[in-house]
């Protein structure tokens, strides 16, 4: 289960929170999702299914097919997304996107905390009607980018708002199988309880590379030389010729924890890479060169793009079977994945995984 610092708190918590809190922290060992963004341009591109429910923690079996599950969203307003690829078995980070309709159009919710309740599903149907809670934990803000808008009040006086752009909501879950899962949100705004309301979603029957644990390839990317130009390995501006100077084989032989990236910021398919470069690898890069070796890695082939080839994965990305991007792993000094973060992280969430791999 999440250990105390994932619990989210807030003023005059219910007590049907606090007990759900302590289920929480009696657990010890419980994992996450994630959402994919590789194809995510528009908050309409992500894929949607949820419901609802009374609140408090439950050892009842709820009712997740499709039906209650739609009802949820309406009654409560709040369309949730899985912001992740389908996690495997083990221990994975996963995410999830929650969007309200507001002045007619969809759009990110950046103002809630709670937990997630997961339940393995069971049942006649597809993906499975019913489900028995298997593990809680709790739901973490990730916010990236910032939109400014002036926002006008009655008496004509207005004022900047800097919101988020984009805000997903990260736990670390554990999937002892795979299949179908349902999660259930018991969510506050900061000033009340809203209704629960559910997900289903799948996990894969395998562990993944981006799995807590998974050993990673000693994988010899092409590294900055005489013959090799920053420009043919970086898109970014300007390219960091320190996160290309060493092979992912020989870092692993440093005994320092990794962080590795796989990030296009000029030839992103989700509009996550530079933000995601940006705001949260680069600024961590700053604080831990000395004792952290960062590694950066295109995704696609430049020279390809650059042509007019169209979009062809480096040889890296199918070594450690990855499909979507961004990607930033924090690895441990025994060449194992501490996180596999995908989609949205921000410089407080990548920083809080360095420091668990410095303190290994």
């Amino acid at each position: 289960m999440c250990s105390a610092p994932w619990i989210i708190t807030w003023k005059n918590k219910p007590a049907r929170i606090r007990t759900i809190e302590a289920h929480a922290r009696q657990a010890e060992k419980t994992g996450a999702y994630v959402i994919r963004f590789s194809k995510f341009v528009l908050v309409s591109s992500l894929c949607l299914i949820l419901a609802c429910n009374d609140g408090g923690v439950t050892d009842r079996e709820l009712d997740f097919s499709s039906e209650p599950v739609a009802r949820g969203w309406e009654d409560v307003g709040i369309v949730p997304r899985r912001a992740s690829s389908p996690p495997g078995l083990g221990q994975s980070r996963v995410s999830f996107a929650f969007t309200s309709e507001i002045d007619g159009a969809s759009a990110f919710r950046h103002d809630l905390q709670g937990i997630v309740e997961l339940f393995q599903l069971t049942g006649a149907g597809e993906p499975g009607t019913t489900g028995t809670q298997a593990a809680v934990a709790s739901l973490e803000r990730v916010s990236i980018g910032r939109n400014e808008k002036v926002h006008i009040h009655a008496d004509g006086s207005s004022h900047i708002h800097k919101d988020p752009a984009v805000s997903v909501y990260a736990a670390l879950m554990d999937f002892p199988t795979g299949g179908s899962w349902g999660a259930r949100f018991i969510l506050n705004n900061g000033t009340e309880d809203i209704k629960p309301f559910l997900l289903t979603f799948l996990v894969q029957d395998k562990k993944l590379i981006s799995s807590s644990g998974s050993i990673i390839p000693e994988s010899r990317q092409e590294i900055v030389s005489d013959s090799i130009p920053i420009a043919t390995l970086s898109s970014a501006n300007p390219p960091n010729p320190e996160m290309h100077s060493i092979t992912i084989a020989d870092a692993l032989s440093r005994s320092q924890p990794l962080v590795i990236s796989f990030i296009t910021p000029a030839f992103c398919q989700s509009k996550l890479c530079g933000p995601v470069l940006e705001e949260a690898v680069n600024p961590n890069f700053l604080r831990y060169r000395e004792s952290v070796t960062f590694i950066h890695i295109e995704p696609y082939d430049i020279a390809s793009l650059q042509s007019g080839s169209g979009f062809q994965l480096v040889d890296i990305m199918t070594e450690w079977n990855l499909k979507t991007e961004p990607w930033v792993f924090v690895i441990g000094t025994d060449g194992k994945v501490i996180v596999g973060l995908e989609g949205i992280t921000n410089e407080a969430e990548l920083a809080r995984y360095i420091d668990r791999a410095l303190a290994n």
